[in-house]
């Protein structure tokens, strides 16, 4: 079938406008999750600075709170005196816990809850952590055995001199870690959780998760903590990344970022469905316009009408 000069014009002016869509797509599409990928680059850099900031701050008051705590019952580290120094409103409010654990095998602790029968402080983690350590240390969550709730706890050393006297404890419910994560901002595309250095976790947003290995948590590309914002991969669906909680004693902990990437690069895919659909029904139009094109490179011959009159002149031209 031969085609008319209109229809080869449309066809041609179609081409165009869908080549040209096509490449502003491709380009501006690239464009834009470069931007959105330096930009959420930057974002999770700055919110994970200030959190493992106000994490590492909100740690390290309370281990200069048992510090004092150990340097005062050191001065008389007798029941009496180590029982006022233990329940003091200010360590009441900071820790679940307060106590002292005297070498004896003496447990004072504030607020004075019931321990099980027989229990000897020298053989809790906390205990043998300060004594080993002969510093303070930050333990590992492990289930306190007065509640049973999972607990991480600072501890300190009492020791006057060369003579140890025993150690002082300071109990930190994992909620009350989980309730500060819930509080770091990622603009509601992921959640925030901590994780040891052998990729255990501390705390998370689902508390079932706890002491659990991330391999088993995310068994699919199971993430690792040397995973930065530099060579993360932000292709994959959930986009993982870990910065090291600075200056917390004896432990290393990192604060990790659950980032969904649809939520993430949610402005990109709508744009880039917004550019298809606008592509599509150029096209269309188009296609369902062609009136203007005919009208112009119609090939139909020109018609002379006779209408009677005698002399040329005065023929009619028809198109």
């Amino acid at each position: 079938m031969k085609l008319n000069i209109g229809l080869k014009v449309l066809i041609a002016a179609s081409t165009v406008v869908v080549l040209a869509f096509a490449v502003f797509i491709l380009y501006f599409d690239s464009e834009l999750k470069q931007t959105t990928t330096e930009n959420l680059k930057a974002e999770l850099l700055e919110t994970g600075r200030l959190s493992t900031s106000s994490i590492s701050n909100w740690m390290g008051g309370r281990a200069l709170l048992v510090n004092a705590l150990a340097q005062d019952v050191a001065t008389d580290p007798t029941s009496q005196k180590a029982r006022i120094l233990v329940d003091n409103k200010t360590l009441n409010d900071m820790f679940a816990f307060t106590y002292f654990g005297s070498a004896q095998g003496e447990m004072i602790m504030s607020p004075n809850d019931p321990l099980p029968e027989g229990y000897d402080p020298r053989i809790r983690p906390w205990y043998k952590a300060a004594s080993d350590a002969k510093a303070g240390v930050l333990t590992e969550p492990y289930q306190d055995a007065a509640t049973g709730s999972l607990i991480v706890t600072i501890s300190y050393p009492v020791q006057d001199g060369n003579k140890f006297h025993g150690a002082v404890g300071g109990d930190i419910v994992i909620d009350t870690l989980s309730d500060i994560l819930a509080q770091v901002n990622l603009g509601g595309d992921g959640y925030a959780f901590l994780v040891n250095e052998f990729g255990d976790v501390i705390s998370h947003p689902n508390a079932e998760h706890v002491l659990k290995p991330m391999k088993e948590i995310y068994p699919e590309n199971t993430p690792d903590v040397s995973m930065n914002v530099n060579n993360v991969n932000y292709d994959a669906e959930q986009i993982f990344l870990f910065f090291k909680v600075e200056g917390l004693p004896t432990v290393n902990w990192y604060l990790g970022f659950v980032v969904e990437r649809d939520k993430a690069f949610a402005s990109s895919n709508e744009f880039r469905l917004t550019a298809v659909v606008a592509g599509v029904l150029s096209t269309i139009s188009c296609d369902y316009c062609p009136e203007p094109f005919d009208k112009i490179f119609s090939d139909t011959p020109c018609r002379f009408s006779d209408r009677g009159h005698e002399k040329p002149s005065e023929w009619e031209l028809g198109c």
